[in-house]
């Protein structure tokens, strides 16, 4: 049986027969008071996964904090506290922990017990691969614990690749704000180009199976493959996120995506004469430099009037209804 108390203020973490304020109707709420009493006195057992454990190891042992008053468990709740909890996710105590118990698990980092002298306690040197789990799961359990507050707009990784909504910037009411939005020419094209790779695969797959002439330089879509995996290994995990997700978390993807595209016009080019190819690299980069010009006062925030005498043509260019500038 422990009770915990906060060192610098001195309050002890009670849980309260109330019902929690934010996060459940049935969870009760935690606190901290200045006194302890039986709603203050928690015991300590180890997880059903734990139980192999002779004794309580650091890293290793899950921990569950039961209040044998209210009998009910620590929990690490979904919703964020307002203001006056800093934004931080609200612990509650739940007597349902069997339903999803990781929420209720604590790990224990650090132990120093004034009751041992300090030579017996042994720190016992952690393996590569021991650490790079350690740090894989802890930092998958910190970010899905990253919720958005409720003034801020968040996205979803579906609508990255369609440069589906921006999201502003140092926004203000009377000097506007710079508004974070994709180069829609771009992006476009990327995403094109991704089903042309996949095209371009089938189709050569299907000359080797025919024995028919290889249409495209096998060293060269080899490398542009390599550009696909890049992508999706930096795509594909945020749809298994649980945390609050933004529109810049695309770009490390959108970077691979870029070189696919890079590597895929390649491959059609080197199917065309000299001269054409040359033609095709300037109209592509010509179209590529108008549409910055065209976005560029969203990116870098340079004042627009209404009337389209100062870059009020970027009017013009709200293509989709989603973009909210």
């Amino acid at each position: 049986m422990i009770q915990l108390r906060h060192r610098a203020t001195g309050r002890y973490l009670t849980v309260l027969p109330d019902i929690a304020g934010i996060t459940d109707l049935v969870d009760n709420r935690v606190v901290t008071t200045e006194n302890s009493d039986l709603n203050s006195c928690l015991q300590i057992t180890l997880s059903d996964v734990s139980r192999k454990f002779q004794k309580i190891e650091t890293f290793q042992a899950d921990l569950v904090l039961l209040s044998l008053n209210n009998k009910c468990a620590l929990k690490m709740g979904e919703k964020q506290l307002p203001e006056y909890g800093a934004k931080q996710i609200e612990v509650t105590c739940t007597r349902r922990h069997v339903r999803n118990p990781n929420s209720v698990q604590f790990t224990l980092e650090h132990n120093i017990s004034p009751h041992e002298p300090e030579n017996t306690q042994s720190i016992q040197p952690s393996g590569f691969l021991q650490k790079l789990s350690e740090m894989q799961v802890k930092m998958l359990v910190t970010n899905n614990a990253l919720l958005p507050s409720e003034e801020e707009r968040s996205s979803r990784p579906w609508m990255w690749p369609l440069d589906w909504e921006g999201l502003w910037f140092a926004l203000s009411h009377k000097h506007g704000g710079v508004y974070f939005l994709g180069n829609p020419v771009i992006f476009w094209t990327n995403l094109l180009m991704i089903f042309v790779l996949l095209f371009i695969n089938v189709r050569q797959a299907y000359a080797k199976l025919r024995a028919q002439e290889i249409l495209y330089e096998e060293k060269e879509l080899y490398q542009t493959n390599w550009y696909l995996f890049g992508y999706l290994l930096h795509y594909i995990p945020f749809f298994l996120m649980g945390r609050v997700l933004y529109f810049h978390h695309f770009y490390s993807a959108f970077i691979f995506n870029c070189m696919l595209t890079g590597g895929v016009v390649e491959l059609l080019l080197a199917r065309c004469s000299t001269r054409s190819a040359t033609r095709l690299r300037c109209a592509l980069l010509l179209g590529i430099l108008a549409s910055f010009v065209a976005f560029a006062p969203l990116a870098y925030g340079i004042p627009v009037d209404e009337d389209h005498k100062t870059y009020g043509y970027v009017t013009w260019f709200r293509w989709l209804e989603t973009w909210s500038f």
